[in-house]
């Protein structure tokens, strides 16, 4: 008595919002995620972001704090307080640690990683958001 039903579902890839004002750091950040198969799509600012994510929600949003224009403080508020993007991972990254790391947790990013980016600690943080 019931149903079993199975569905074959195709894959997407996973699709990163990587945000910072440093090309170079956008080219390792990106690096890293194309080794693990995630579409990469870039912003150089929070208000850059903020239509990136309008234009192709991404599964994950990787930012730096520190830009020109929108910072990364306010592109994850703005984030955590709009109902439709809330729900959206945001791991944050910054050379600067300790105070930054905390205020960044409490303004609601679900993970920090430091600069410069090494794969072996970064693409964990990653993964536990994106398969």
């Amino acid at each position: 008595k019931g149903s079993v039903f199975c569905a074959a579902l195709p894959y997407a890839r996973p699709v990163a919002l990587v945000v910072d004002d440093d090309p170079m750091a956008l080219l390792i950040v990106r690096s890293h995620l194309e080794k693990i198969d995630i579409d990469v799509v870039e912003a150089s600012d929070g208000a850059k972001a903020l239509s990136a994510v309008k234009a192709r929600r991404p599964h994950i949003i990787i930012t730096d704090i520190m830009m020109h224009g929108m910072n990364g403080f306010d592109l994850l508020d703005r984030l955590k307080q709009d109902i439709s993007t809330r729900g959206i991972p945001v791991i944050v990254m910054t050379s600067v640690d300790g105070e930054m790391r905390d205020k960044a947790l409490r303004r609601g990013a679900d993970d920090f990683v430091g600069k410069p980016i090494i794969g072996d600690d970064f693409l964990p943080r990653v993964r536990r958001f994106v398969g």
